[in-house]
């Protein structure tokens, strides 16, 4: 099973783009099943992988701060359970043994970088540290709310140092040139600086509270900005150096300058997980069923398509085979978002480039079960977490709104018994653990909501959900959720009232008619829409299966409708609706 982040099916020649974005993903398509119209439940990666792999909404269990933690059976659970070895090549920060996964996997490895932890622990703790900054809780309450999230981090960090030093001899043979080991860092110094931030905060919680989160952190300063140094001498010489060469370079060529100030992918390289996907597959026992997930991530920003390190080398070839000039700016890749008309089509023609390559990673993944004669008996499931905003809203990357070009995915499963054919039912992310355990035979657990997209439950699935929180944590009392229907013709996008984080959205409801409006540029929403009493309903009906959301919140957002919905799901009696309410 793989998935590769933000990857918008209307890009992909298997959807039919004009260019030949995925030609492996197509040919799988054209002897396996093929969900045309699925969608993921969220915008970004840290809700919905819990999502797709514990088939459950993003806003139950408490929300998706703590991923898998208190959530249904997750697909490794279930496969494990089934005698299939599982293992986790964990790309991403959220998807490991820190946030309820270990239960299940058989073998993890830990591909994600050291200052991942902490940006994990940053966005988990930023909507905290805003609304105590903004005095909207009291210092007693932040404390209260940062505490756990601060001791986990401490302990998982010094979990994280040990494994990185257990597998550096295993690392070596495929991540030589990832981040995971060109950072250098020295764990047994970063884990004594660990151990000091534990006894600080432990000691004065308020005073170390006020040094370090005075503003939202991030990965690169409070504790990480502490280790900075805690590397091995030549890394940071080389660092060092690479900074002063950049700076020197700016003036004279500041394309050229950005691209040498960022000589690693942050993220490890498709063509090193593939390497990664396909030692595991030869490691396995051909005669003992397993289960492997992993997660691409080249087509997340930045957009670097080509192999590591040399990705600036390569690059072209990927652009060539798509059709796009070989004059392209490279660095834009590296900036925080594009400034012209002509760095933009960069951007997407980059983009493009790296679901090019990508796609050419994975064939390498297929041709390895293909020489091993595995293809005729392995599942091959192929999937994004979300889509991507290349600008068609204002924004760029997967900022949290709804928009269709942020939820649509791809899906594919192509292996044993599984017939040639396009699903058109209104698919989402949470089916994709029902199905893989339908296809293998195996039950699914009762908690899980989805669905297996072969079965005749799908067929009759009028509309379909998504939710988040802008940005930050699940901090339910003090930040306005977003929820989108999806209908077979109509996108509704609701929220409470816009984030303070948010500067793009609309205050209002947005209502568009997907099937004349596939990018969502006509807004239709008006209150006396035939159509928004019936979305207003299933949006309020979902409110109320959230206990974290009050009743009396429902009711302000939706009087009658509201009443009706917390009665139908809380068994609430209703009250009498405001006189003046709309």
């Amino acid at each position: 099973m793989i998935s590769i982040d933000a990857l918008r099916p209307d890009r992909m020649s298997l959807h039919g783009y004009g260019r030949p974005t995925t030609p492996t993903f197509e040919r799988l398509a054209a002897s396996g099943a093929h969900c045309t119209e699925s969608i993921s439940t969220t915008a970004f990666t840290q809700p919905a992988l819990p999502s797709m792999l514990t088939s459950s909404l993003p806003l139950s269990y408490g929300g998706y701060d703590q991923g898998a933690v208190g959530r249904p059976p997750t697909l490794f659970k279930v496969m494990g359970d089934n005698s299939y070895r599982t293992t986790l090549l964990s790309t991403f920060p959220w998807v490991n043994r820190f946030y309820g996964y270990s239960n299940g996997v058989q073998a993890e490895n830990l591909l994600f970088t050291l200052n991942a932890l902490v940006g994990v622990a940053s966005q988990t703790m930023a909507s905290i540290v805003r609304a105590y900054n903004e005095n909207e809780i009291t210092q007693g309450d932040m404390l209260d709310a940062v505490r756990p999230v601060l001791l986990k981090l401490y302990e998982d960090l010094e979990s994280y140092c040990d494994y990185r030093l257990s597998q550096r001899r295993h690392d070596l043979v495929d991540l030589s040139n990832e981040r995971l080991l060109t950072d250098g860092y020295d764990y047994p110094r970063v884990k004594k600086i660990i151990t000091r931030h534990r006894a600080d905060f432990i000691n004065n919680p308020a005073k170390y509270t006020a040094r370090y989160l005075s503003e939202v952190p991030n990965s690169q300063n409070w504790i990480a900005q502490d280790w900075r140094l805690a590397r091995r001498p030549r890394t940071v010489c080389r660092l060092m150096f690479q900074r002063l060469a950049a700076a020197i370079m700016g003036p004279l060529s500041p394309s050229a300058a950005r691209l040498m100030e960022f000589p690693n992918k942050r993220y490890v390289d498709a063509q090193a997980l593939a390497n990664r996907v396909i030692r595991t597959i030869d490691s396995q026992d051909p005669d003992h069923p397993f289960f492997i997930w992993t997660h691409f991530f080249d087509t997340h920003v930045p957009y670097c398509p080509g192999a590591g390190t040399s990705w600036k080398h390569n690059a072209r070839q990927h652009l060539d085979a798509l059709g796009y000039r070989n004059d392209i700016d490279l660095s834009v890749a590296v900036k925080k978002r594009p400034e012209t008309e002509e760095e933009w089509s960069a951007w997407r023609a980059l983009y493009d480039a790296s679901a090019h390559y990508v796609d050419s990673q994975v064939a390498r993944i297929l041709d390895t079960l293909r020489a091993r004669g595995l293809d005729d008996n392995t599942l091959v499931v192929i999937t994004s977490d979300h889509g991507e905003e290349l600008g068609e809203h204002g924004d760029v990357s997967h900022h949290f709104r709804l928009y269709e070009h942020n939820l649509r995915i791809p899906m594919i499963f192509k292996g044993p018994d599984v017939e040639r054919r396009d699903i058109s039912a209104l698919t989402t992310i949470m089916d994709i653990s029902p199905s893989i355990a339908d296809i293998a035979g195996v039950d699914s657990p009762p908690a899980w909501e989805g669905s297996s997209v072969f079965s005749s439950e799908i067929d009759g699935r009028d509309h379909a959900l998504a939710e988040a929180f802008h940005s930050g944590n699940c901090l339910f009392d003090h930040r306005p959720p977003y929820i989108a229907v999806r209908t077979r013709e109509y996108k509704y996008l609701w929220k409470e009232y816009r984030d303070v984080t948010d500067r793009y959205s609309s205050t209002e409801p947005e209502l568009y008619r997907y099937r004349d409006d596939p990018d969502e540029q006509n807004d239709l929403y008006r209150p006396d829409h035939p159509e928004v009493a019936k979305l207003n309903g299933i949006v309020a009906r979902r409110l109320a299966e959230i206990p974290e959301i009050s009743d009396a919140r429902i009711r302000n957002a939706f009087n009658a409708v509201g009443n009706a919905a917390i009665a139908e799901v809380r068994g609430s009696q209703p009250v009498a609706p405001a006189q003046d309410a709309e």
